[in-house]
């Protein structure tokens, strides 16, 4: 029960993350996603931020026990 809450939880995690990043394709938007987390993002970009925020705040919201921060 917990292993398969757990997957369903990661494989939820993964089409969000791939629906993110569609919406930034799709605005022309560069996001940080292509650089596994490592470019910086520029303060004037809103709409990298917002994507950005949207995604952190809904992972913490679905696995909070899954974050981790390098």
């Amino acid at each position: 029960m917990v292993k398969e809450k757990v997957l369903l939880s990661r494989n939820f995690n993964l089409f969000l993350i791939c629906f993110l990043y569609s919406i930034s394709k799709t605005f022309k938007v560069h996001t940080i996603f292509k650089y596994n987390m490592c470019e910086t993002v520029d303060s004037h970009d809103f709409s990298t931020l917002a994507i950005t925020g949207a995604l952190f705040g809904l992972k913490i919201a679905i696995t909070p026990n899954e974050i981790v921060v390098t």
